[in-house]
């Protein structure tokens, strides 16, 4: 039996996922150069009866929430990393107020470096449709672990600052644990690679697909990866193995 959403159009947008790459240059690199993380957020999810590795996601908004903003939204409460200026205001305390983006809150120049979509969840059950959202952050650990939390820092340099030692902003009752999976390397993990935020970091050798099988097994024995997820690292596989 199918299910069907509430909604005005034939291909509105319900929800967003989120491919966020963090381009990073660790505190002890001697070359500088930057490293390429997937972001991703380990949950059990009780339909399956199984923790999941997926990349992050979030439904839309009811208001007149773009796909854009939402994703930055989901990212930051899902992950604490913040993709661009209008999500860092948002989510800035002040005296009395939450530290949740203001649902509905947005700006017309919040940017994704892509987004595909409508794309459809899964034809053949549902009629739900979603947009991939892709976000690009640069993390420069030296700068960020150097420069203090001051009232002279530039924007740039605060929302480096967050995104060395992101803090995740979870509803009562969530359990997601973010986890980077290295992308740009196919062998000979580094220490520091390979990370995970909230669980105990594993140094893995081989390429992207062994190394998310490593993560698969270091949240449980029975853990189930996304099926978009697994695609998409099939996908870097594949191109890696086609280009040589």
């Amino acid at each position: 039996k199918s299910e069907e959403r509430d909604g005005d159009s034939e291909q509105s947008i319900d929800s967003v996922d989120i491919m966020c790459f963090i381009h990073k240059i660790p505190t002890a690199s001697k070359t500088k150069k930057a490293k390429r993380f997937l972001v991703l957020v380990s949950q059990y999810r009780p339909p399956v009866y199984a923790f999941t590795i997926e990349m992050p996601a979030g439904l839309i908004d009811e208001s007149d929430e773009s796909p854009t903003f939402a994703a930055g939204r989901e990212l930051f409460e899902e992950t604490g990393y913040v993709a661009n200026e209008e999500i860092l205001h948002g989510h800035e305390k002040k005296d009395g107020q939450s530290d949740k983006v203001p649902r509905g809150t947005q700006s017309a120049s919040a940017k994704s470096t892509s987004s595909y979509g409508p794309l459809s969840y899964d034809p053949g059950l549902s009629d739900s449709m979603f947009n991939v959202i892709q976000f690009d952050i640069n993390v420069d650990e030296v700068k960020g672990h150097a420069k203090s939390n001051d009232k002279h820092e530039t924007l740039e340099e605060k929302m480096n600052r967050i995104n060395c030692d992101p803090t995740p902003h979870l509803d009562d009752g969530e359990d997601a644990v973010t986890h980077l999976l290295q992308i740009d390397s196919d062998s000979d993990i580094d220490d520091d690679e390979g990370e995970t935020r909230g669980n105990a970091s594993k140094k893995h050798n081989g390429g992207v697909l062994q190394r998310l099988e490593a993560l698969r097994r270091s949240v449980h024995s029975q853990a189930i990866v996304d099926g978009k997820l697994q695609t998409l690292i099939i996908g870097f596989a594949l191109s890696r193995k086609y280009s040589k």
